[in-house]
């Protein structure tokens, strides 16, 4: 409600317009007038609407806080506040849920791949038992020269 006259009409609900201009003892083209935002209403007629209607004086003549007296408020930006964070909980729950299998995949990817690799490593591996030993070079030419000399 952006103007003084939509929230008139908004109070008089689907009361008649002479009904309500009575309760406010003006006439009902006077209300019409304000309801259509081509009069302002005085301090006074303000004054009865919200006592009249039990309508909070902030909500009538700035549109803001609630529109009944004694009714709590909540701003325009927090309105859906509840249910835009249970939204958000129900996503942050399946994106939780998402990760946790992920994360059990990889995990038994990677429990099966080392698994398969066992073997293989094993037989890469060099045993402690074999030994290997070398020669040295000068060693191996010395001995294959004298065997031509022979």
């Amino acid at each position: 409600m952006n103007t003084i006259g939509e929230r008139i009409l908004l109070v008089r609900g689907k009361m008649k317009q002479y009904e309500f201009a009575d309760i406010l003892g003006i006439n009902a083209n006077t209300l019409r007038a304000y309801e259509n935002n081509r009069a302002m209403p005085n301090h006074k007629i303000l004054y009865d609407i919200c006592v009249k209607f039990s309508v909070s004086t902030d909500w009538l003549i700035l549109g803001e806080g609630p529109m009944y007296k004694g009714e709590r408020s909540q701003p325009d930006d927090l309105k859906g506040q509840s249910e835009r964070i249970s939204h958000l909980e129900e996503k942050i729950a399946t994106l939780e849920e998402r990760l946790m299998e992920s994360q059990a995949e990889t995990i038994r990817a990677y429990k099966l791949a080392t698994t398969r690799m066992q073997p293989e490593s094993d037989i890469l591996q060099k045993p402690d038992s074999i030994k290997v030993e070398h020669a040295p070079v000068k060693q191996i030419y010395s001995e294959s020269s004298a065997d031509e000399k022979l």
